[in-house]
């Protein structure tokens, strides 16, 4: 059973955040035996502008695709957008960090610290 499914079980509004967190951390699971090849791909698309360009409209399309997902789990849309926003950059930090990293922290890990760094920011304490 999903977050979504389980928090629509117990009758509570849907845990949007930790759904989201939990999405990234099994993205990042999924790249980990992958991280040379990632590297490598890094550094072409990084290499030509027109690669980056297409990578940005892949990213765009990602974003776009977790805001429908939101929205139709009842967020609204602004909200989504943030959301979705937000998540879309924790991941390109962290992901920038994994691929140049000469002390093979996880990608998890540097996601997990991408937002603890994020929420520190923004912390009205």
């Amino acid at each position: 059973m999903s977050c979504w499914e389980r928090s629509a079980a117990h009758r509570q509004k849907p845990r949007h955040r930790n759904c989201w967190f939990v999405a990234l951390i099994k993205l990042a699971e999924s790249f980990e035996p992958n991280r040379s090849a990632l590297r490598l791909r890094a550094h072409v698309i990084d290499s030509e502008t027109a690669l980056r360009e297409r990578e940005l409209l892949k990213q765009h399309g990602i974003a776009m695709t977790l805001v429908d997902d939101f929205v139709q789990r009842g967020m609204s849309k602004h909200r989504a957008a943030a959301l979705a926003g937000t998540g879309m950059a924790v991941f390109q930090v962290a992901y920038a960090a994994w691929v140049t990293d000469k002390f093979h922290a996880s990608l998890a890990s540097r996601i997990q610290t991408a937002i603890s760094e994020l929420a520190a920011d923004l912390s009205t304490d």
